[in-house]
Parts: structure tokens; C-alpha cells; sequence
């Protein structure tokens, strides 16, 4: 879970807004993130949700006890940690690092199997022990 406050005003108010828009009723999403560490990737990787090129995410560690689920709504910020886009979750599956099978790998829309497996190493793995640790995707 990001450190950004759930309860921030603008979440509020985009998840209003989304709501108005979608012509549904939006509950508080459960998770607010961004993609990326720096501004380039956190862009590049929101214009590929947004776009509908990226309908797959990684996240790591998993939290303990994971507080969202199949449903749920997800608040993704921008570079600047504006609200930018709203995700909801339609499943979720747990599994090794090294068992991500390629048809979701390639659904992440940044590349190749090998390149999403070399990206995710090198950022949410610093150590070679952490390679056996589990995902969610």
C-alpha cells in the first residue's frame, strides 16, 4: 500500500468524479500507488494502463494481511501523485517470482517475458535470496 493518505481530498474527489463519469457508484478504493521510481517509468507505465496496454500489475511485497481483493478499486497516481487513473482488481494470483507465467508477464505491456523478468529483478528485487519471494499478479 502506498504511503499516500487514503483519505487525501483529492482521492475523494476523483473517485466522485469517476463516479459521475462511470455512472456508478465508486467505493473507497483500497489501494492509492504509483507505477515506477522515477517520473519517466511512473509515466510511461500509467499511459500504458490508461491506454489499455498494461492490464496487468505486479505488486511486491505482499502486503500483510492484503487489504484488497477481486472487486476492489484501486487509485493509480501520476508522476506528480495526482490521482490519474481508477483500477479495479478482477483477480488475483499468487505465485513465485520465478513461476510468472508469460501470458500475464506480457498482459504488464512492457515487453517481452525476459524483459519483465529482468525489470521486476532489478526493481523489486535487490537480493539474490529475494527471488523466491511470492507476487501477486
Amino acid at each position: 500500500m502506498s504511503s499516500f493518505p487514503i483519505n487525501h481530498p483529492s482521492i475523494a474527489h476523483f473517485t466522485h468524479l469517476a463516479s459521475l463519469h462511470l455512472s456508478l457508484p465508486i467505493p473507497q478504493p483500497k489501494d492509492i500507488f504509483h507505477f515506477g521510481n522515477d517520473r519517466t517509468s511512473t509515466t510511461t507505465r500509467l499511459n500504458l494502463a490508461i491506454t489499455g496496454s498494461k492490464t496487468g500489475t505486479t505488486s511486491w511485497p505482499i502486503p500483510t494481511a492484503l487489504h484488497w481483493g477481486a472487486g476492489d478499486y484501486s487509485i493509480i497516481l501520476d508522476a506528480d501523485n495526482r490521482p490519474a487513473a481508477l483500477m479495479r482488481t478482477l483477480s488475483l494470483k499468487r505465485c513465485l517470482f520465478r513461476d510468472v507465467e508469460e501470458s500475464f508477464a506480457l498482459a504488464e505491456g512492457e515487453g517481452t517475458w525476459e524483459e519483465y523478468r529482468r525489470g521486476h529483478f532489478e526493481f523489486h528485487m535487490a537480493t539474490e535470496e529475494a527471488v523466491g519471494g511470492e507476487v501477486w499478479g
